[in-house]
C-alpha cells in the first residue's frame, strides 16, 4: 500500500471508541486506517528530519528577492522613484545598504530594513506613499523622521556614528515647533541622502 500526505482517511473527530465499536465489524478497514495513519507520521517525520535550516531559508530568500530584481531590470533607489511608476497599492519592501554585506547566506549586500504598511484592513495608506515618506520631499532634500520610523532609526545610526548635536531628534514623538524642525533640517537632509541611495 502507497502511503502520502494527501491520504485523507482519519479526521480529528475519530475516537479510540469509535473504533472498538467498528473493529469487529470491519477489522481490515480498520487495519489500513491505522497503517494510513502510521505512513502519514512516517512521512512527517521525514519532513522534520530534512527541514530547511535558518542558512537555508535566507538563501532561498535571497535567490527570491534575485530573481525578482533581474525581472524587474534590477534594484530601485528612492532618489530615481516617483508616483508615476507603476507600484502595487500594497506590499512588503527590503531595503539593502552599500557596505553592508551578507555572510553565511551568500554574496552580495543584505537587507537591512523590512517594511510594510497599512497594517489594518480599513488603512487608506498605499505602498508609494509609505516610501515617499521614507525618501522625503525633493524640493527641500529634507522629511520629517517624526512619520517615518525609518528614519528616526537612520537618523539616530548618524548621530551615533558622527558624534552629532541633534538633542531634540528623539523628542516630540509626532510633531515639533516649526523652530525645532528647521534646526533639524541639515540631519534630515542627511537621512535623505543616505536612504535614497539604499537598493530596495
Amino acid at each position: 500500500m502507497q502511503c502520502g500526505l494527501s491520504v485523507q482517511v482519519i479526521r480529528p473527530w475519530l475516537r479510540l471508541s469509535w473504533l472498538e465499536t467498528n473493529l469487529v465489524a470491519h477489522g481490515s478497514e480498520i487495519h489500513c486506517i491505522l497503517v494510513v495513519v502510521f505512513c502519514i507520521h512516517s512521512e512527517l517525520s521525514q519532513i522534520r528530519r530534512t527541514a530547511m535550516s535558518r542558512p537555508d531559508h535566507l538563501k532561498q530568500f535571497y535567490s527570491l528577492l534575485n530573481a525578482l530584481e533581474e525581472r524587474l531590470g534590477g534594484p530601485r533607489q528612492l532618489s530615481a522613484c516617483t508616483g508615476h511608476l507603476t507600484w502595487p497599492r500594497r506590499g512588503v519592501y527590503f531595503f539593502m545598504e552599500h557596505g553592508e554585506f551578507r555572510t553565511d547566506s551568500g554574496e552580495g549586500l543584505r537587507v537591512v530594513r523590512v517594511g510594510t504598511h497599512a497594517l489594518k484592513s480599513e488603512a487608506l495608506s498605499t505602498l508609494w506613499k509609505r516610501l515617499r515618506q521614507h525618501r522625503g520631499p525633493m524640493n527641500s532634500g529634507g522629511g520629517n523622521h517624526r512619520g517615518s520610523i525609518f528614519r528616526r532609526i537612520v537618523g539616530a545610526a548618524l548621530i551615533a556614528r558622527d558624534s552629532l548635536d541633534s538633542q531634540t531628534w528623539e523628542e516630540y514623538p509626532s510633531s515639533a515647533p516649526r523652530e525645532i524642525c528647521e534646526a533639524e533640517l541639515p540631519l534630515e537632509q542627511h537621512v535623505s541622502t543616505v536612504i535614497r541611495d539604499m537598493p530596495f
